[in-house]
């Protein structure tokens, strides 16, 4: 079964429940890409065991979950800065376009 990119954010302000999501997203293999997002690869099923957890965790709790698909040729559009990450060897922050490739490599591709 084909294993797309998934990425998963949620907003909620109960933080028990915003560490049991995070747990559970990691259960699936998904790595932290923000404070509430993941990311990974999963399958059609998985996705969707994926989803009914995280919405029995939400339950009747005011959230929002955003679970998205995204495919290998949309991959490559995929932007991301992030001013607050440094370089570990330099101390420098990277910039926008370096961030957005190592993201792509470390968390979509699963290459380290």
């Amino acid at each position: 079964m084909e294993e797309l990119t998934t990425l998963v954010f949620y907003d909620l302000r109960k933080e028990k429940l915003k560490i049991k999501l995070a747990e559970k997203c990691k259960d699936y293999g998904l790595k932290k890409m923000h404070k509430t997002g993941f990311c990974g690869k999963l399958s059609r099923e998985k996705r969707e065991r994926l989803k009914k957890d995280l919405s029995e965790i939400i339950s009747d709790n005011k959230a929002r979950l955003i679970i998205q698909t995204v495919c290998s040729r949309c991959l490559g559009e995929v932007f991301i800065s992030d001013s607050t990450a440094k370089n570990k060897k330099t101390k420098e922050k990277p910039s926008a376009i370096h961030f957005g490739m190592k993201l792509n490599k470390a968390y979509l591709h699963d290459e380290n």
